[in-house]
């Protein structure tokens, strides 16, 4: 008779759709016709998905004193420190979302940087991607937040944010890649710069989860140098801003983990 019993039980939870077939959400689309990705299943921190070079969150890390450092989280020691007590950032409580931020100032003669050794990034090869989440404190040219230095002028500055129009531009060994969201002072905003390896490899910069802004073609890389963050390669152009995290990627991320590290990123720190 139990057995019976559980027959009868069981054979119409069998007969049940399999994976939601049938179930239908609010756009009209079927469970069984959305597509689940393993890679991008589960990302709350930069560290869930894969190439992770370099990450730097302010909540986590930081250590002001005689040498402000910010601790690379990525587990590679790629930290970044200031022993110059003039040119030391200094921390900012309650900056976004209730969480602290590093503030970066706007003395021209002594603009506040950090720098560290290089990150083992070769932009021949590679490829990279960039997030990094930041709050400008004013409109310029010469809002500077991550670079790159190798003694000669030719590194690659990967983000600057230009006066004309506050849009986001980056360089790649002279070359020129604007996007074309207008940025503005007090705001908080999540770039994404995915750049191909090589001399023709596409550019593509993203703002706060928008359409991919610009498609164009990347230069050659010149000599790797140390890194700069905050500032400009010749760490002596800086107008002041915040920021709160800045995560790079030894690789091009697919459209999935490159959507998940920034939802992420804007559970973080709700950005927009």
């Amino acid at each position: 008779m139990m057995r019976n019993w559980l027959t009868g039980l069981l054979l119409p939870l069998l007969a049940l759709p399999v994976y939601g077939q049938g179930i239908t959400v609010g756009d009209g689309t079927t469970l069984a016709d959305l597509t689940i990705t393993a890679t991008a299943a589960g990302v709350d921190a930069c560290d869930d998905v894969a190439d992770l070079v370099a990450w730097f969150d302010a909540t986590t890390g930081v250590t002001t004193g005689a040498t402000f450092t910010w601790a690379d989280q990525s587990g590679n020691g790629n930290d970044v420190t200031q022993s110059t007590a003039v040119f030391q950032p200094s921390v900012t409580t309650s900056c976004q979302n209730s969480l602290d931020c590093i503030a970066f100032d706007d003395d021209i003669a002594e603009a506040d940087f950090l720098s560290g050794t290089e990150w083992g990034i070769d932009m021949n090869t590679t490829g990279l991607t960039v997030f990094i989440v930041f709050d400008l404190l004013t409109q310029s040219s010469s809002d500077y937040l991550l670079g790159q230095e190798d003694g000669t002028g030719q590194g690659r500055t990967w983000v600057d944010l230009s006066a004309d129009p506050f849009n986001l531009i980056t360089y790649f060994g002279g070359g020129t890649h604007q996007g074309t969201t207008a940025l503005s002072a007090d705001t908080t905003y999540i770039a994404t710069l995915a750049i191909g390896s090589g001399a023709a490899a596409d550019v593509d910069i993203y703002v706060n989860g928008g359409s991919d802004e610009e498609t164009d073609t990347d230069q050659g890389e010149a000599s790797n140098g140390d890194m700069v963050v905050g500032s400009a390669r010749d760490t002596t152009t800086s107008d002041p801003h915040n920021i709160m995290e800045i995560c790079v990627y030894e690789t091009v991320l697919g459209t999935t983990d490159r959507e998940a590290v920034r939802d992420a990123l804007n559970t973080k720190w709700s950005v927009y």
